[in-house]
């Protein structure tokens, strides 16, 4: 985990894989010049899984310390 004044990053997890993760990925403006679209929750919990299986790939998450909401 790092942590900052106002943010920290902590691992990513499957748990995460939540309707607001979900809205971000599909959300047009928020996924502008990424060439992504049309994730399911299970599309998203299989990349998850996918990413977390690579030994060498980091995947954070970054949370808001005030209320320790996932905010990216």
């Amino acid at each position: 985990m790092i942590i900052g004044d106002r943010i920290s990053l902590r691992a990513l997890t499957v748990d995460d894989a939540t309707d607001e993760y979900l809205s971000w990925l599909n959300d047009s403006e928020v996924m502008a010049g990424i060439a992504t679209s049309g994730y399911t929750k299970e599309k998203l919990v299989d990349y998850i899984k996918e990413r977390l299986s690579q030994p060498k790939t980091i995947f954070m998450a970054i949370i808001w310390k005030e209320s320790g909401m996932h905010i990216g």
